[in-house]
């Protein structure tokens, strides 16, 4: 018997729909602050 099996599978859709969603939030911010430099894109590389 495993000891993770309270951790959910890894769902994929769900990971990119994040990515997706944080993605966007960037993008409206930039929208709505053309002078702030993106430093969630830089720290992510």
């Amino acid at each position: 018997m495993s000891v993770y099996t309270e951790e959910p599978p890894f769902d994929e859709d769900e990971y990119y729909k994040g990515i997706a969603a944080v993605t966007w939030i960037i993008n409206e911010v930039q929208k709505m602050h053309p002078d702030t430099p993106v430093l969630v894109a830089e720290s992510a590389e």
